[in-house]
């Protein structure tokens, strides 16, 4: 499972929005924008409130919740559109189809969006049966991989076994390191345990990352 804002922001590029850093452009709030501003909005109506404010800002934003600087004054590369010669470039849809940059509707879409994404809680929503069953499922594959990698590694450390300097990049890179970031993500669609003060199933329990300075031309720019 991706993280909140990845999820978010995947949405947002599937429905023809390109950008995904803290940058766009026309003066106007992204997509992806408006997937971290619903992560700390308590509903859509105040993460769409938080988007006007955004849009009446001009160049540059400052999210008060987050502490991100919005810099609204920049190019389609600069918030990670494909650009010219990379894959998905659109000569006469640099901003997406859906544009990120002139619409005036991105911020917003990125508010509607996070609210109904499979397995992710934005503004409390309570995740279905379906939902935290996909999410134990996926922890549960993550922990068997896991203890395949941790019984090979011990095999090797105690000298039962030698792994060689391949063998063994490969275990921390294919198994290691899935499974860190898989329970990182699944653990935030899973509810704390029940207690009287609070019954109804908590997730998400921490908030996105910023993402990299607007110079970065990352287009896979969220850290797990």
């Amino acid at each position: 499972m991706a993280t909140a804002r990845e999820a978010c922001t995947a949405a947002c590029n599937s429905a023809g929005f390109c950008c995904n850093t803290n940058s766009g452009g026309c003066q106007l709030m992204t997509c992806t924008a408006g997937c971290l501003m619903a992560w700390y909005a308590a509903s859509q109506s105040d993460c769409e409130a938080q988007c006007v404010a955004g849009n009446d800002a001009g160049c540059y934003y400052t999210h008060e919740p987050s502490g991100v600087v919005f810099d609204n004054c920049r190019g389609p590369e600069d918030c990670g559109c494909p650009a010219e010669g990379d894959a998905g470039y659109d000569e006469n849809n640099q901003w997406g189809t859906s544009n990120d940059c002139g619409s005036g509707v991105g911020c917003t879409k990125g508010c509607a969006l996070a609210g109904s994404l499979f397995g992710v809680s934005f503004y409390g929503r309570r995740l279905s049966a379906e939902e935290l069953t996909a999410a134990a499922e996926a922890q549960s594959g993550n922990v068997a991989i896991l203890s395949g990698a941790m019984e090979a590694l011990s095999a090797h450390v105690g000298g039962r076994t030698v792994l060689s300097d391949e063998e063994l990049a490969t275990l921390v890179e294919e198994q290691f390191i899935p499974y860190t970031s898989g329970e990182r993500a699944g653990v935030r669609a899973l509810p704390f345990p029940p207690s009287s003060s609070s019954p109804i199933p908590v997730v998400l329990s921490h908030p996105p990352l910023p993402l990299p300075p607007s110079s970065s031309r990352s287009h896979s720019p969220f850290p797990l």
